[in-house]
Order: structure tokens, then sequence, then C-alpha cells
């Protein structure tokens, strides 16, 4: 099984949260657009913390007798 690297998945993640706050300015109360930004933030930012919690399984190696 292939697993994930967390550290360039979450740079991945920041780099589009750093667009969106650059593209947009994120306001829950503001325009639709404003308030869609910030909703998508604070979810990837959800999503990071997600990943923070998860841990890695150890590989068992299977051997045939």
């Amino acid at each position: 099984m292939q697993y994930i690297n967390s550290v360039e998945l979450k740079s991945k993640i920041d780099a589009i949260i750093n667009n969106l706050k650059s593209n947009c300015t994120p306001d829950p109360f503001g325009t639709e657009e404003e308030c869609l930004a910030a909703a998508e933030i604070e979810a990837l930012e959800l999503v990071k913390s997600i990943i923070d919690k998860m841990t890695q399984e150890e590989s068992t190696p299977w051997f045939n007798d």
C-alpha cells in the first residue's frame, strides 16, 4: 500500500488557502463570493486538522510458508 506524504499534502492545501486569500477577501458576513471563500478556507483548515490527527499504519510483511 502506498501512503500519501502528509507534509506535501498540507503544503498544497496551504497554497490553495493562500490563493483564496489573495484573490478574494474571505468574510463570512460579506458578499456571496467572500462568504464562500471563507467557508472553503474553514473546510480546508478542518481537512488539515484531520490529517494531523491521522496516524500511519505499520506495514506488516506477509510471508508465504
